[in-house]
């Protein structure tokens, strides 16, 4: 019995098809698949798997529903070798699928909402990767008018406190004046008072 393992990365190349389809298959067909591929989050698929996975496909591609593939995998399940291994494209070559061919059924529809839900996804992705620039715009326009803002206030602060210093040093130069004008009057009536002699 061949014990190697697939991930889904090279399951889904093999299949030519995305990982998303592929994890939908895991899980719609789970029931028809190994116990390591679709009972555990690490999705490691045995040959049996990856051939029952190629069934898919094909049936699949010819239009057939999930029940129907469902109903032709139950007695694959038993019988491994019951379906033959189909013929796979040269790795690198594209699949053309032209409206009205077989293959161009239910299969293609599932990739093609699986791709249109991926493009959404990464549009909503890319709107609020754009949303988030716009935001750190406004913030970082914010932090440099609020840095420009407190900048003003300190060199406003800084000549107040400027002027502050100045009225003081007025202040106290109109004290000394004063003072001395005080004192010269006290002195000149003290002269006149010895003059006159009170």
């Amino acid at each position: 019995m061949d014990s190697t393992f697939y991930n889904a990365d090279d399951v889904a190349a093999q299949l030519q098809v995305t990982p998303d389809v592929l994890r939908h298959w895991t899980r719609e067909f789970a029931a028809q698949l190994s116990v390591s591929a679709a009972g555990s989050s690490y999705y490691r698929y045995t040959a049996d798997d990856l051939r029952r996975l190629r069934t898919v496909r094909d049936l699949l591609g010819q239009g057939k529903s999930m029940d129907e593939v469902t109903s032709h995998l139950a007695p694959d399940t038993h019988n491994a070798a019951a379906t033959p291994d189909p013929v796979q494209p040269a790795p690198g070559s594209a699949v053309v699928i032209h409206p009205g061919d077989p293959d161009s059924g239910t299969g293609s529809m599932v990739l093609r909402e699986v791709l249109t839900g991926f493009a959404a996804g990464q549009e909503a992705i890319l709107n609020s990767q754009q949303a988030n620039r716009n935001l750190m715009g406004v913030v970082i326009q914010d932090n440099f008018s609020l840095k420009e803002e407190n900048a003003k206030l300190r060199e406003r602060m800084m000549k107040l406190e400027q002027e502050l210093n100045e009225l003081k040093r007025q202040q106290a130069e109109q004290r000394a004046h004063l003072e001395l004008r005080l004192r010269q009057v006290e002195q000149r009536r003290d002269w006149l008072s010895r003059l006159v002699g009170f």
